[in-house]
């Protein structure tokens, strides 16, 4: 649904038409924020002169543009908001804007009050100044009254900030160095799909070379999964730079270090692409620690019923005797035979009330006492069913 009459109207009256709409928005706009630093005006004295003097919890002088700008009572920022319909940060925001156009940007607010240029392009340039001193945003006034007419808001933008590093180089080191140390990575929380977001903020540069190798991970794995999205690929290339032994296997198995995504700008050179590949995949790995936590009934339970053919928990206490009858323990761990050789279910004479009875599958094992003095602790060969903690072995008649 339109206005009625613009089906009367030709090309050139729609653009004329066009050109009055553009110019009533700007003044407009031009009108809101003069009534914005009016209400200023109007509220710049300051509070604790009054005859009631300063109150706890009263209004005061805040400063809400940058230098040169005039201080206003803090609380009337509330009222102008529940007017504007808006927030009171977001009215503050306004108001320190046109107070710097107006006292720090004379020239700049000119453009706008002539409708000239946009006045959102213009509060953008105030924000962008607002760190520096007075003097500075003089010497550079000139220039960005020119910029905000014609120009387009990308160029305006990119020219201030350049002109804002040549009129104080010394506090763009300072912020430099300040916004270097704001990097960072972090994960969101797992959705109900099991996926997470990685938000990293870093170097343009490696940010650049990220990229291009995930792309180029991407195109690897791209014929093997020829039903997959490139998002899909490049999400799944992403997932592979956390596993850099599988990584290089794949880069270097995909052809010569050319072709590499992080070599084409550089010599890779052919020393260094031997010693890759004379790496182990494994030493790359990140190492992994998996932490267990069962209750003593649990275990007892596993190394009881377990049958003989499947069992593999050993019960090894913390320190062993030197006798050959090992003492009551509580801790278990899972056994590796030292030999490499076949492991046999073997068990040893244990004390009544032991936590776990399970058969022993080691044919011979040093123990740590028994390494200390050098000696070593066999088992004898258990041929029946497992000792139950409660029942007594079953025993064969005749013997």
């Amino acid at each position: 649904m339109h206005s009625p009459g613009l089906d009367s109207l030709d090309a050139v009256a729609t653009l004329a038409a066009a050109e009055r709409v553009l110019l009533r928005r700007r003044a407009v706009e031009v009108e809101d924020l003069e009534l914005v630093a009016h209400w200023a005006v109007l509220h710049g004295a300051d509070p604790t002169a009054l005859p009631s003097g300063r109150v706890a919890g009263g209004d005061r002088l805040v400063q809400v543009g940058g230098e040169g700008t005039p201080r206003v009572r803090e609380l009337c920022l509330g009222e102008l908001a529940i007017v504007r319909r808006v927030h009171p940060g977001a009215c503050r925001r306004v108001m320190g804007e046109v107070l710097d156009l107006q006292h720090r940007l004379p020239a700049v607010w000119l453009r706008v009050v002539a409708l000239e240029a946009e006045a959102w392009v213009a509060r953008r340039v105030a924000v962008l100044t607002r760190d520096l001193p007075l003097a500075a945003v003089r010497a550079i006034e000139a220039c960005l009254a020119e910029a905000v007419v014609g120009q387009a808001p990308s160029r305006v933008f990119a020219l201030t900030q350049a002109k804002v590093v040549e009129a104080d180089p010394e506090a763009h080191a300072v912020r430099l160095e300040a916004e270097q140390r704001r990097r960072y990575v972090s994960l969101s929380r797992a959705d109900e799909f099991g996926l997470r977001h990685v938000i990293a903020r870093v170097h343009a540069g490696d940010a650049v070379w990220i990229d291009a190798t995930v792309q180029r991970v991407a195109d690897l794995l791209a014929p093997g999964r020829p039903d997959a999205t490139r998002d899909e690929l490049r999400s799944a290339a992403f997932g592979w730079l956390a596993r850099p032994a599988e990584l290089l296997a794949l880069l270097l198995a995909a052809g010569e270090p050319d072709e590499l995504a992080w070599s084409r700008s550089t010599a890779f050179p052919a020393d260094l692409l031997d010693a890759l590949r004379r790496i182990e995949p494994s030493r790359l790995r990140p190492p992994a620690t998996l932490y267990v936590h069962l209750h003593q009934s649990a275990l007892s339970g596993v190394c009881s019923h377990l049958p003989a053919s499947r069992a593999r928990v050993r019960c090894w206490p913390a320190s062993w005797p030197t006798s050959s009858v090992p003492p009551t323990s509580r801790s278990c761990r899972s056994s590796t035979s030292p030999t490499g050789s076949a492991r046999t279910p073997t068990s040893t004479p244990r004390r009544s009330g032991s936590g776990c009875s399970s058969p022993r599958w080691a044919t011979t094992s040093r123990t740590p006492r028994d390494s200390a003095v050098g000696q070593t602790s066999t088992t004898r060969r258990r041929t029946g069913p497992p000792v139950h903690p409660v029942r007594p072995a079953p025993t064969t008649p005749g013997r």
